[in-house]
């Protein structure tokens, strides 16, 4: 439900919102100082006055809601960015982890190699000192 807001109220407001002198409100609806004052102390104004008047109001609440609107979006906007940022140092952390394993795993696939090839030679060293030593002692 709308709250009920007085004259007063709407030509306060306004001249906050939009940082305007009673003489500049005064221009904007085509009437003199002379006649905000009496509004503001209660006297009616013509229609004609009082649509603009409402309408400039209105207006304003209309730009508050936009800047409200605005706002969430760049909070949530804000929000996706943080997130995403954070996503991306994980997975650049991952991803040095990544290849900080995978020259690991190269480095002991290398040694294991080395290992095999060791291994291999001292079999194949064996079997010539077993070879040699049947055919010296038969």
């Amino acid at each position: 439900m709308n709250k009920v807001v007085t004259i007063k109220e709407m030509i306060e407001t306004i001249k906050e919102k939009m940082n305007w002198s009673e003489a500049i409100l005064a221009i904007e609806l085509g009437v003199d100082s002379q006649n905000l004052l009496a509004w503001k102390r209660g006297r009616t104004p013509r229609s004609k006055n009082y649509k603009r008047l409402k309408e400039i109001y209105e207006s304003l609440s209309e730009d508050d809601k936009e800047d409200e609107l605005s706002l969430k979006f760049k909070q949530t906007e804000n929000n996706i960015l943080e997130a995403l940022s954070d996503v991306d140092n994980n997975l650049l952390e991952l991803q040095k982890k990544l290849n900080e394993e995978r020259w690991s795993v190269a480095f002991t696939e290398a040694n294991i190699k080395a290992w095999e090839n060791k291994k291999k030679h001292l079999e194949n060293k064996l079997k010539e000192i077993r070879k040699e030593w049947g055919e010296n002692n038969v």
